[in-house]
């Protein structure tokens, strides 16, 4: 998200395991200077605070506690979704979240209008979306949980016409 705002990020976890920088194909190139890749899971407060970060973002929706410790790394500019208590906020709350404290609100506003462009797009090139069950699996490296119904994933999978498999219980 830091970087679709064009902010270069000093560190990064690789969470879903792309290596390099961390950053799916969608994302290569954006970064001036590759980050300092953290662990992921359970990140080492030592190594963010190498990074000397001016601001710590953390859009995990079960990081309200680890953010308390994660400000005292960054002189009280650490936030996160769950913070605020907007755990399945849509992308598009997250992105306007982020890019208030980032100061890129009016970059905020450009992406959104590209982004929302090419779902509309693809969900007119695909009808055979429509309709179509599907759910999100997350895993972790060692459990795979279903995605809840509230997930970004979801939600987008949604706006491009798919519908939530029936089994999806919503944890």
């Amino acid at each position: 998200t830091a970087l679709a705002l064009g902010v270069q990020p000093v560190g990064a976890s690789d969470w879903l395991g792309f290596g390099g920088e961390g950053v799916g194909p969608w994302a290569e190139g954006l970064y001036d200077e590759a980050p300092e890749i953290i662990e992921t899971l359970e990140p080492s407060l030592e190594a963010i605070a190498a990074l000397e970060p001016d601001l710590i973002l953390d859009t995990d929706p079960d990081a309200a506690e680890k953010v308390k410790e994660l400000k005292s790394l960054a002189g009280g500019r650490a936030i996160a979704v769950s913070e605020e208590g907007k755990s399945g906020w849509t992308w598009q709350q997250q992105l306007a979240f982020i890019a208030e404290a980032l100061g890129a609100k009016d970059r905020a506003a450009a992406v959104t209008k590209t982004f929302e462009g090419r779902i509309t797009a693809l969900r007119s090139a695909h009808p055979e979306f429509s309709g179509k069950k599907i759910d999100v699996v997350h895993y972790d490296g060692t459990s795979t949980k279903l995605a809840s119904r509230s997930s970004n994933a979801l939600q987008l999978l949604g706006q491009l016409g798919f519908s939530a498999w029936p089994f999806n219980l919503g944890f």
